[in-house]
């Protein structure tokens, strides 16, 4: 793997692929949006308002980073931060699934950490980690909801943020730092289990 992004980068070929994540998980957004808003799709609220605080933090510590080590920053970081703030904003003016339980307030808890450590500690490492983190922690509720019903959070754009985190994998610049890897690998991990968890086959169940 790395030496196929080696080669790629060489060729100036990540810029494409930086492009293609960009579009393709913005233009995700959209889709779901078309489908929250037609009523096909009930989004979690409480999943959609953790993602939207931590994906906030992740962009500024990123921004952060990259300003530091003279770095672009990562395509997919810029359409999850615009992406689920959009989506937040829908999901609250819909009739969305508000499912509010300990653990959030924990993961909630668990960002503020992480912008704390990232202010006090002067690395946007720290907050990055925390923030990844939490994003997973934050993903139970869906991840529930999903295992119950697996068509109910929109397939075709989880379909899509799956290959724009494909995409996002190839198209890290620095390959040979694991700061560059930490986001995209984590990210797309989270993508995989959901895309299983939606696409896994379902027994029908039978009656007598």
């Amino acid at each position: 793997m790395e030496s196929m992004v080696s080669t790629l980068h060489a060729m100036g070929v990540t810029n494409i692929f930086a492009a293609l994540s960009l579009l393709i998980s913005g233009a995700a957004y959209v889709v779901i949006g078309y489908d929250i808003g037609r009523g096909s799709t009930r989004p979690i609220i409480t999943t959609w308002f953790i993602w939207t605080i931590v994906n906030v933090i992740m962009f500024f510590a990123m921004r952060e980073e990259a300003l530091r080590y003279d770095r672009t920053l990562s395509a997919q970081m810029i359409a999850y931060t615009v992406g689920t703030a959009c989506i937040l904003l829908l999901t609250l003016t819909r009739r969305g699934t508000w499912i509010w339980t300990r653990s959030d307030l924990y993961v909630l808890l668990g960002a503020v950490v992480a912008l704390g450590l990232w202010f006090a500690m002067n690395d946007p490492v720290y907050a990055l980690v925390t923030s990844l983190f939490a994003t997973g922690i934050g993903s139970a509720p869906l991840w529930i909801e999903l295992s119950r019903n697996p068509k109910s959070q929109g397939t075709i754009p989880w379909l899509m943020w799956w290959i724009g985190g494909l995409l996002g994998l190839f198209a890290v610049e620095k390959q040979n730092e694991l700061t560059e890897w930490i986001m995209p690998i984590t990210v797309f991990a989270f993508q995989c289990f959901t895309i299983f968890l939606i696409y896994r086959p379902v027994r029908a169940s039978h009656t007598r």
